[in-house]
C-alpha cells in the first residue's frame, strides 16, 4: 500500500488509538496479504515525526517512509518483484 501524505493532517490520539487496535487485531491478515506500506512525504518535520512513531510501534508488514512518489513507487516494485510467486 502507498499512501502520500504529504497534505495530510495529523490525527488526533482516539483515531490513532482506534486504527493502533484495528492493526493488533488485525495482524495476522496484515502478514498474509500485504506486501508493505510505503508513506510519501515531502516534508521534512512530518517525515521524520512519522519515522519516529514507526520505530516505536513497528507495522506488522515492512515499511518505508520516503520523500516522493517516484521513490515509493520504486520500493513498491521492489517488494512486489521480491515477493515469491
Amino acid at each position: 500500500m502507498i499512501f502520500q501524505i504529504s497534505e495530510a493532517k495529523f490525527l488526533p490520539s482516539e483515531k490513532r488509538t482506534r486504527i493502533g487496535n484495528w492493526i493488533k487485531i488485525h495482524t495476522e491478515v496484515m502478514k498474509k496479504n500485504m506486501h508493505g506500506f510505503c508513506y510519501i512525504n515531502n516534508s521534512f518535520i512530518p517525515m521524520t515525526i512519522l519515522k519516529g512513531i514507526l520505530l516505536a510501534n513497528k507495522p506488522p508488514v515492512p515499511y518505508t517512509v520516503v520523500g516522493s512518489e517516484s521513490e515509493g513507487i520504486a520500493w513498491a516494485k521492489e517488494k512486489i518483484a521480491s515477493y515469491p510467486q
